[in-house]
């Protein structure tokens, strides 16, 4: 009997568990995306395509973006706008793919480096770069593929600028100015970084963070 109780509340932690988390990919259709029109209810808009993976909102707006694949196998994100719990406006594009260019002699891929005189690739490869992480603008799941590639790559304060403003959160834009300082290669022109942040904290914590 008690081993009995164990097995249910066992099962019933890993269903409430799986509750909680969006599904990891969705598979829509042409048919799918098409059907979604202006004016529809979010219930209307999760009978035909399901649940979001991830969805942020203000007082009156909220975006559902949806990360899958279509009929074709080919990966796809759909985002859809709603004002008022209707939607006003959707955008689908596939998912940018992005192979990291070949390294340089020094295990380095650098990235229109003013000065530079091992220039691997061009200013080109890092707008690839930046349009591969921009559908997750925002998310923890671009700051892991910054920190994962960035280490290989050298890029101006221009290109870190860039960076730091796919994200809201005044906390995810100094995480990724930090990530990104050490890999710059003007760190005298890292001001302009620096300066985008608002508050005067803020800005003092990335000096003490560049001081040491």
């Amino acid at each position: 009997m008690k081993m009995v109780s164990c097995l249910l509340i066992a099962q019933l932690f890993i269903l409430t568990s799986c509750s909680f988390y969006p599904f990891y990919s969705v598979d829509f259709t042409k048919k799918q995306m098409l059907a979604i029109k202006k004016g529809m209810t979010m219930d209307e808009v999760s009978y035909i395509i399901g649940k979001p993976n991830y969805r942020s909102f203000t007082e009156n707006s909220e975006e559902w973006k949806y990360l899958g694949n279509d009929e074709r196998y080919v990966s796809s994100i759909i985002k859809v706008h709603f004002s008022e719990g209707k939607v006003v406006g959707m955008t689908s594009y596939e998912k940018p793919f992005y192979t990291l260019p070949q390294q340089n002699a020094n295990g380095n891929v650098t990235f229109g480096a003013a000065g530079s005189t091992n220039m691997a690739c061009s200013r080109t490869d890092f707008d690839k770069f930046y349009e591969s992480l921009r559908p997750w603008g925002g998310l923890n799941t671009c700051i892991n593929m910054i920190e994962r590639e960035l280490p290989l790559m050298t890029i101006t304060s221009a290109e870190a600028l860039k960076l730091v403003n796919l994200f809201t959160f005044t906390d995810d834009k100094k995480k990724v100015a930090k990530i990104t300082y050490p890999r710059v290669s003007d760190p005298g022109c890292f001001d302009i970084v620096i300066n985008s942040f608002t508050f005067l904290s803020d800005q003092n914590e990335l000096k003490e963070f560049i001081k040491k």
